[in-house]
């Protein structure tokens, strides 16, 4: 079992050879750990608390390192808790070196995420702004990363804590009139605090439906690729992403698997999915890839439906092109550079969206592409802008189930038929739910789980 009594240490930098490492350490013997290491003009002991001292790190008696050293005396630190840091040439064997020497000198090595951990337990940072430090490091776009600075700086929290704090206001109010006669019960009913039981299900909706942007913004646009075989999705792909990573053949059926390839731009990272040719196949293994193309598009964020603009549509193109959500979905006409047997308009009388026409050998109209995958993205999240945006799958999980406890409280309030105990359960339900999403009240095993996805040293 972890205890936060013990002083750990870990390294706070990535793995690899860099400028600069930092070890970083924190606990009741962090002090005393760095009297045992340093050697310097200035004694450990003399040391001014969060001020930068050049000096020595000895192991046994030689020198590791020439670093740079901070004693961080608690409560004010990351952790709540006496640290030090050290700043050292970044080689992974000098890094290796200081963490085994804090060992010996009795700190032990950190888990994944236990400084943020002790963060949290000493009461720096809510549930909600420990989980954002994961993100903000893990961030793959501006848009993720903005948005983790801002859940880590409160925001979230803050959105969340005012609807926790409605409803602790409302049960508080109706547990003291459990014992009111019958009679009073249409009075209660009426009141101005009852009828804020709407506002707390609308506020709890928002939040909850803003978790299909926040999803995309944490996880990146799933942007699939389909079309029938020998349309061009390969190469509409690579000239996208400007690498190679699609097989390119003359002959139907070569994409078979899904293959992945990732490109940020317009603040969001699109993960795009070429897939095999939509057609019946005799041949089993093309047959799967089908299959699985067929399943990319259920899951789908943004469709890029390939169609060949140099030969007629056959059926099943236009019963594809007639279901697509032209809110979501660009239809790329390829092979511009070849004589055309329908345009655009002729498209456009069955698919009502946006349609380009492209040529992925010459790169003719592949900005078009990017810059509509860019439009659609951002029209469909203009409507959150300026609002808290929901990015964690624990937090959608635990919204709505407070939100069904709270629209059950409000269904009762509105029927005014219900007992008021019944009403009060149903608010403290999703009182409870709220307070687990800023971390209240939650046991070891569910810390565990959150901060194992942490790197170490953070």
């Amino acid at each position: 079992m972890i205890s936060n009594l013990d002083t750990i240490a870990a390294i706070a930098t990535p793995q690899g050879f860099g400028g600069i490492g930092v070890v970083r350490i924190s606990g009741p013997k962090s002090r005393e750990i760095l009297d045992r290491l340093w050697k310097g003009k200035v004694l450990s002991g003399d040391m001014k608390p969060r001020t930068l001292y050049l000096g020595e790190l000895c192991c046994d008696g030689d020198i590791v390192d020439r670093v740079m050293a901070v004693y961080l005396p608690a409560p004010s630190t990351y952790t709540g808790q006496d640290m030090v840091e050290f700043s050292c040439h970044g080689s992974p064997i000098i890094l290796g070196k200081l963490v085994d020497a804090a060992i010996a000198a009795g700190a032990r090595a950190a888990g994944p995420g236990e400084f943020t951990r002790r963060a949290f337990l000493a009461g720096k940072m809510d549930l909600v702004q420990a989980e954002a430090v994961a993100d903000l490091i893990s961030a793959t776009s501006e848009a993720s990363s903005k948005n983790a600075a801002r859940q880590m700086s409160g925001e979230l929290s803050r959105a969340i804590s005012a609807v926790s704090e409605k409803l602790l206001d409302l049960r508080s109010f109706l547990e003291a009139s459990i014992d009111f006669p019958e009679e009073e019960l249409p009075e209660l009913m009426g009141s101005d605090r009852i009828a804020k039981m709407g506002e707390i299900v609308a506020e709890l909706s928002k939040l909850s439906g803003s978790y299909k942007e926040g999803r995309i913004m944490k996880d990146g646009v799933t942007t699939v690729i389909a079309g029938p075989p020998n349309a061009g999705k390969s190469s509409i792909m690579n000239a996208i992403t400007g690498e190679s990573r699609a097989i390119v053949h003359h002959l139907p059926g070569t994409t078979r698997d899904v293959v992945e390839s990732m490109i940020t731009f317009g603040g969001y990272l699109y993960r795009l999915r070429d897939t095999a040719g939509l057609r019946d196949s005799a041949c089993e293994v093309e047959r799967i890839g089908v299959d699985r193309a067929r399943g990319e598009l259920g899951g789908a964020d943004l469709v890029i439906y390939v169609i060949d603009g140099s030969r007629p549509l056959n059926d099943d193109e236009r019963k594809m092109l007639s279901s697509l959500d032209p809110s979501m979905s660009i239809v790329v006409i390829n092979k511009f550079d070849l004589p055309q047997v329908f345009s655009p308009s002729d498209v456009g009388e069955i698919f009502n969206g946006l349609i380009l026409n492209v040529s992925a050998k010459t790169s003719e109209g592949i900005d078009g592409i990017t810059s509509a995958m860019r439009n659609i993205v951002t029209h469909r999240n203009v409507s959150s802008e300026g609002s808290e945006i929901v990015t964690s799958a624990r937090h959608k999980e635990l919204l709505d189930a407070a939100l069904m406890s709270a629209r059950e409280a409000d269904d009762a309030i509105a029927d005014g038929m219900l007992p008021v105990e019944f009403i009060v359960e149903s608010i403290r339900v999703s009182h409870e739910k709220i307070a687990e999403i800023l971390g209240e009240n939650i046991d070891d095993a569910l810390l565990d789980r959150i901060f194992s996805s942490f790197c170490i040293g953070k």
